[in-house]
């Protein structure tokens, strides 16, 4: 008997696929296990995944003496994985049969290093220096540096964070500069050290620095001593009865303060809050306090008329950017804005005083009046009452931009001494550079008069070119006196000062053999090169001063930025342009005499020489004047 049974199925050829992944953090692909490479190493933390389907009878694997056991996913199918902390010897069996051994090394991540390149140091203007590196296998992830005080390290420590170039580099250095002028530890020493941070969150920390932190200095006696309460607080919070009766005894100094209630009161409360709260949030409450107090006491009554202006001027902003703006609005608003704009000059101008300061200077060395700032404003307001909306717009636009001007003039760093004592030689200088330009140009003047015949007598005629020879020697040694004197300033001669001596020495002999022609050609050099000298001399001062130092200088301290006395803002015969520079201000502020007479000619004409030897006209600018010249 032969029963008909059916024949089973064939069973599918066993499948084996085995992978490790490694961290995401490392950036590194999958690594694959075939049978053609029996060791691999990979990353600590590696996910290890075994996929085995087809075949017959469940699989088994084996790592590092333990077994790792297999879920079937479906007929026929199975997964194992897991994550490696350590090597071991990789084995994978079915059916009694080896289908793969491994040697799997596992390389643990070290910590990252942070290091200091270099000692910190303090920059001048208050902030700190922190030069680093960092490095490790697979990135740095943060950096920060960590400062305890010296004379109390159990303090809570002082974090800094420093940005990193890029994302998680493995290798980077830089340098950090932070202001900590107004934390806590300022003007301590601390111990400062770095912290570097991995992905898997290990930290790799530098040797320890100890620095002391640069502090704000503070100007005002009073906030000095609010200051120094402050730092003894730091350094023991627990010794409180000495701070509690020194801000007692600061409060009843009304006149430090000015009388001022709002700093009275929260004096008075400091000091309670320190006698009946022991704990440590009401030291640190105390010092915030402290500190807020003197920055109010430094600045004065400035800080607040400031902060007026500020939200007068952003008020009146909102309402002009409005579609369309509101007239009524923008007028009140404007005039707050005057209000706010009078009182925060009258509160500079009572601060200068008790300095014994001008009003100062913006960036381009203009002085900066207080009454070109209310006409500007009161101009807007009578454009707003005309109804001419974009030319109100056009001079807030303007206003803000002094007003900025204003502020970083008000705050800009005071020079040194040395750069004062320095800005007063090279004023005296521009000015006498300046007077021998107006004598020059008087003398071609009387020239150009006797070659035009406008001295009949000959007598006269020469009598006056017997004095113009003597004023012409005089301003030669003039000028080599000032080209000895610039030398010793900025450390060269300007070549056109030399130029200028010479040609003067030759219109002298002019003079002497009676040719006012040769004469007048011979001074027009002295004074083309009298205009490149004073060229030379700007910028060689500007060399080794800076713009500060040209600021300061102000081009002979009248208040103007060019040597010929054209101010920003002007044409070359000192008109005011309008807005944006574009046109002229028709405005009546220049006058138009009804008629000319020759003194009136001889002086327009004089006053365009004077001009046309500014050493920082632009070339339109000088060819126009030539022009003009042309007529005379």
């Amino acid at each position: 008997l032969r029963p008909e049974l059916p024949a089973a199925a064939p069973a599918l050829p066993s499948r084996v696929a085995a992978w490790i992944t490694p961290p995401a953090y490392t950036g590194l692909a999958p690594l694959l296990l075939d049978r053609g490479h029996p060791a691999v190493s990979v990353p600590a933390g590696s996910a290890l995944a075994v996929s085995v389907s087809g075949g017959a009878g469940a699989p088994r694997l084996r790592f590092g003496g333990r077994v790792v056991p297999f879920r079937e996913i479906a007929p026929g199918s199975f997964r194992a994985g897991l994550q490696l902390v350590a090597g071991g010897r990789l084995v994978l069996a079915r059916d009694g049969a080896a289908r793969g051994r491994w040697s799997v090394s596992v390389i643990a991540d070290a910590p990252p290093v942070a290091a200091f390149t270099g000692p910190p140091t303090t920059t001048p203007g208050g902030a700190v220096r922190l030069p680093w590196r960092v490095a490790d296998d697979y990135g740095v992830v943060s950096l920060a540096a960590r400062m305890r005080l010296v004379v109390r390290p159990s303090a809570a420590a002082l974090g800094v964070a420093i940005p990193l170039p890029g994302s998680s580099p493995r290798a980077a250095r830089g340098v950090a500069v932070v202001d900590l002028t107004a934390r806590r530890f300022a003007g301590l020493r601390v111990a400062v050290r770095l912290a570097a941070r991995d992905a898997p969150g290990q930290v790799g920390r530098s040797a320890t620095v100890v620095v002391r932190l640069p502090e704000r200095r503070f100007r005002n006696p009073f906030a000095r001593a609010l200051i120094a309460v402050r730092k003894r607080l730091v350094r023991d919070p627990s010794a409180r009865a000495v701070p509690a009766a020194r801000l007692d005894a600061l409060a009843a100094d009304h006149a430090a303060f000015h009388g001022d209630l709002g700093i009275y009161l929260t004096l008075r409360a400091t000091a309670s809050l320190l006698r009946v709260d022991a704990s440590p949030p009401a030291a640190r409450e105390a010092e915030g306090r402290l500190w807020a107090v003197a920055l109010a006491v430094e600045q004065g009554p400035l800080a607040r008329t400031a902060a007026a202006l500020r939200r007068a001027e952003r008020a009146l902003a909102k309402a002009m950017a409005a579609k369309p703006p509101d007239p009524r609005t923008v007028a009140r608003l404007t005039r707050a804005l005057e209000r706010a704009l009078a009182r925060h000059l009258a509160a500079i101008a009572r601060q200068l005083r008790g300095r014994h300061a001008p009003l100062p200077r913006s960036p381009g060395a203009r002085r900066l009046a207080a009454s070109a700032l209310a006409k500007l404003a009161q101009r807007m307001r009578q454009d707003l009452a005309a109804g001419r909306m974009a030319a109100a717009q056009r001079d807030f636009a303007r206003l803000q931009k002094m007003l900025r001007e204003l502020d970083r003039a008000r705050l800009a760093r005071p020079p040194s001494k040395a750069m004062q004592a320095m800005a007063r030689r090279a004023r005296r200088q521009m000015a006498a550079l300046q007077d021998l330009v107006k004598r020059e140009a008087g003398l071609i003047d009387r020239a150009q008069r006797r070659v035009g015949g406008m001295m009949f007598a000959p007598q006269a005629a020469a009598a006056a070119r017997a004095r113009d020879r003597a004023v012409q020697g005089a301003l030669r040694q003039a000028t080599g006196d000032l080209a000895q004197r610039f030398g010793a300033l900025a450390g060269k001669v300007p070549p056109g000062l030399t130029a200028a001596a010479a040609a003067m020495g030759q219109a002298a002999k002019a003079l002497g053999r009676g040719q006012d022609s040769a004469a007048a050609e011979a001074e027009k050099r002295a004074l083309a090169a009298l205009q490149q000298g004073g060229k030379s001399m700007a910028q060689a001062m500007a060399g080794k001063m800076g713009q500060g130092g040209q600021a300061l200088i102000g081009q002979g301290g009248n208040g103007r930025s060019t040597p010929g006395g054209r101010s920003p803002g002007q044409d070359p015969l000192g008109r005011q342009s309008g807005a944006n520079g574009r046109g002229l201000d028709e405005s009546n502020s220049v006058r138009i005499p009804a008629g000319m007479s020759k003194t009136t000619i001889r002086a327009i004409a004089r006053r365009l020489r004077q001009r046309s030897a500014d050493p920082n006209l632009s070339p339109a600018e000088r060819a126009y004047l030539e022009r003009l010249l042309r007529a005379f």
